[in-house]
């Protein structure tokens, strides 16, 4: 245990991630393992149905162009779907917490990110389709990709640049590993000065495995600091 702590001082407690403490999953039994696959097989069609609906409202609230309007109504069905399909894929209860907080001397108060307002820059990591649904079902966010074919070791990283995406777009960057060139990128302060809603950037332009912090592209150069929040997943298991 002395060990263990020791190493915390180079834990990164909004991610979770400890370089020098190896992560132990519980072992499962083979029941839990039967009783997972009778849970899928319930589960699925209730989320493909919750996804099918989704897409239809979001339809719906594409023409809708008065954008006070467009707002609350996406904000009503989000809520609904997205905490739903959160629920079948097991996340019945969700924690929320402060940490690694830029203020010493004064402590945040109020539920996270409850102050997260329109044109906010949300800057998180993710490993899974799972983070997009919780962002939709707190924020209902503009999302965007960032480029994320450039060669590291002999090119510079593009400044600034990003693609706006909705939910499903975000989803299926994730589920077909799309390539972004930044030729199909704009200046991602156009993005966030045209939103009526925060804007959420993963910089690592990739998902990863929860256990490692990649290089990130400098997507953020000249936005206000103040106006950019930090937001960590990390999955207990």
């Amino acid at each position: 245990m002395a060990h263990r702590e020791k190493y915390n001082t180079w834990a990164d407690h909004t991610t979770g991630v400890q370089p020098f403490v190896p992560i132990v999953l519980p072992k499962r039994s083979i029941l839990s393992y039967l009783f997972g696959a009778v849970l899928v097989i319930i589960r699925l069609p209730l989320i493909l149905v919750l996804l099918v609906l989704l897409g239809l409202l979001s339809f719906v609230n594409s023409i809708i162009i008065i954008p006070p309007v467009h707002r609350v109504f996406r904000r009503f069905y989000e809520v609904i779907i997205a905490r739903s399909i959160l629920y079948l894929l097991g996340f019945w209860s969700i924690d929320t917490k402060y940490v690694n907080s830029r203020k010493k001397n004064k402590k945040p108060t109020g539920i996270p990110g409850n102050n997260f307002g329109n044109q906010d820059v949300i800057v998180c990591n993710h490993s899974s389709y799972v983070e997009l649904f919780y962002l939709a079902f707190r924020f209902s966010p503009i999302f965007t990709a960032v480029p994320n074919n450039w060669d590291e070791d002999n090119e510079d990283p593009p400044m600034n640049l990003a693609l706006k995406r909705n939910l499903f777009g975000a989803l299926l960057d994730i589920i077909n590993n799309r390539e972004i060139y930044d030729d199909t990128c704009t200046d991602i302060d156009n993005i966030i000065g045209k939103s009526n809603a925060p804007v959420v950037v993963f910089p690592e332009g990739t998902t990863t495995n929860g256990k490692i912090l990649i290089q990130c592209v400098p997507v953020l150069e000249g936005i206000d600091p103040e106006r950019i929040h930090v937001v960590g997943f990390r999955c207990v298991w």
